[in-house]
């Protein structure tokens, strides 16, 4: 038997024989990676990226270092929470919520918001999970 060979954090196992009966075994091994991590990253921009996504689901990171965004209003529910560093939040209303390593809370669809701080001295790891509305964690 061929070592499996490894290409793009994939292993695939082919056991070559194509006679009836015999079957093609794939076996696939993920490879770990570290979320506060994003080779050739400048910090010029946010970086987000998808890490999986489903039917009615999408995982990110983003990573930020003093960077704030425009009011979002989003028709899907979305779980974020701040891995690394800290952020600061602001609703409609003007209330404001600070997050620091492991706060984490849920923005219900159509709740306006925007991120009006994150810390300029530091990388800032959030996860999101953007789902349909009124799935995930239960409103507080």
């Amino acid at each position: 038997m061929e070592l499996p060979q490894r290409f793009n954090g994939i292993h695939d196992l082919h056991s070559g024989d194509t006679t009836a009966g015999h079957w093609d075994v794939v076996v696939t091994t993920p490879v770990p990676r570290r979320i506060e991590r994003a080779p050739g990253w400048d910090g010029a921009d946010e970086f987000v990226e998808t890490l999986c996504s489903g039917p009615g689901v999408v995982v990110e990171r983003i990573l930020s270092r003093g960077h704030t965004t425009s009011w979002c209003d989003q028709d899907h529910d979305e779980w974020v929470m701040v891995h690394v560093g800290q952020a600061r939040l602001e609703f409609d209303g003007g209330q404001q919520v600070t997050l620091g390593s492991g706060d984490h809370l849920l923005l219900p669809a159509h709740c306006r918001h925007r991120v009006v701080w994150t810390d300029p001295e530091q990388v800032t790891v959030w996860v999101a999970v953007h789902h349909e509305p009124g799935g995930g964690l239960p409103r507080a």
